[in-house]
């Protein structure tokens, strides 16, 4: 969905030059595990949620990375920064800690990481109960119409989401910029 030239983020480019495209922050992560790092990051969340691999596509697995990434969010940054400045790791590592840990003080990052945790985890819910037994044509209508409200009240709200970023981020600043990173 990536793609430069033909994936979604090409097309919705072409709608609105300025759309960003940012990477899955619990994908990411996962990109520089290892038992070693894991260790790290678990230590660093004092034992809450640890991020998960994303191993396959069902929502409920990117539900629970992005509010595992939401809800840990500086604890993650600080197992990020201790990897990046361990010098017994491999140089790409602490490259890629580095580089994560770089995105993670942009102000669009924390909001964009706390609006999935929102959406999806309410996806996640509205998709479990529309695949259990019971569910009746009534039940779903209601739920897509709560879905509905749901999904423009997220649109309604972005300043709280940004003023709960800033909570989150103090210091955390936007980056401007308007070209794809290389």
């Amino acid at each position: 969905m990536s793609g430069q030239y033909n994936g979604l983020q090409a097309r919705i480019k072409v709608v609105n030059e300025k759309a960003e495209y940012v990477p899955c922050g619990g994908h990411s992560l996962n990109l520089i595990a290892s038992p070693h790092r894991w260790n790290i990051l678990f230590k660093a969340l004092g034992g809450k949620v640890v991020l998960k691999r994303l191993i396959d596509v069902r929502w409920s697995a990117h539900a629970d990375a992005v509010r595992a990434l939401d809800s840990g969010y500086n604890d993650i940054q600080s197992a990020l920064n201790l990897i990046a400045n361990d010098k017994e790791e491999d140089p790409k590592t602490i490259n890629e800690a580095k580089s994560l840990s770089s995105k993670m003080d942009k102000l669009e990052y924390v909001i964009l990481t706390s609006i999935w945790n929102r959406i999806l985890s309410r996806f996640n819910m509205v998709s479990k109960t529309l695949q259990s037994e019971d569910v009746n044509l009534s039940d779903i209508v209601s739920l897509m119409n709560s879905w509905k409200t749901f999904i423009q009240s997220v649109r309604d709200d972005f300043d709280d989401c940004i003023e709960k970023a800033k909570e989150k981020r103090p210091l955390a600043e936007y980056s401007f910029t308007t070209k794809r990173a290389k």
